[in-house]
């Protein structure tokens, strides 16, 4: 009768012990998924105030966004930041809602692709990029891309490859 008592003693201090175990892994588990979140945030002031979807590259393997250059001009709704690829070349990104114009006429939205000297299109996971050389920009690229209620513009200062512009757009997430 003593053996099954303290075998029932061992049996419940064991249980106990491994679900206290289970929670501090859970709340270790959410303070760190917290804190690598707050990473991949807008800072909370800018958040509040942004009124369409943005977006941003969702790790570190293609872009790291310059934290302190992230910046919201709310008289224009203008999202700004900057990024510095893995090629090291820096892209200069600009974000708003999309126009209304852009959406009552497709065909405005063309418009304006065809006067920034288009070169090259292709298909994202977020949705069609064109590859523009303005004249305004003395031929130097950008990247535009319209898409779920965001109108996004990055200029680059230094030359990217098609390919490393494709993985950028891929990488992006809507945070």
């Amino acid at each position: 009768m003593q053996g099954t008592e303290m075998l029932k003693k061992i049996t419940v201090r064991g249980l106990v012990l491994f679900v206290l175990s289970l929670a501090l892994i859970g709340v270790l588990g959410i303070v760190a998924r917290n804190s690598l979140a707050s990473d991949d945030t807008l800072p909370p002031a800018i958040a509040q105030q942004v009124t369409h979807p943005v977006f941003m590259p969702g790790d570190d393997t293609t872009a790291t966004v310059e934290r302190p250059s992230i910046k919201f001009q709310a008289d224009a709704d203008l999202l700004s930041y900057t990024a510095t690829l893995m090629s090291g070349a820096k892209i200069f990104v600009n974000q708003q809602p999309t126009p209304e114009s852009f959406i009552d006429i497709p065909q405005a939205y063309d418009k304006l692709l065809g006067s920034l000297q288009p070169y090259a299109n292709f298909e994202s996971l977020n949705g069609k990029v064109t590859l523009t050389k303005p004249k305004e920009l003395q031929g130097k690229q950008s990247a535009v891309m319209n898409t779920k209620g965001t109108l996004m513009f990055i200029r680059s200062d230094t030359e990217i490859s098609q390919d490393d512009w494709r993985k950028l757009f891929n990488n992006l997430k809507i945070i």
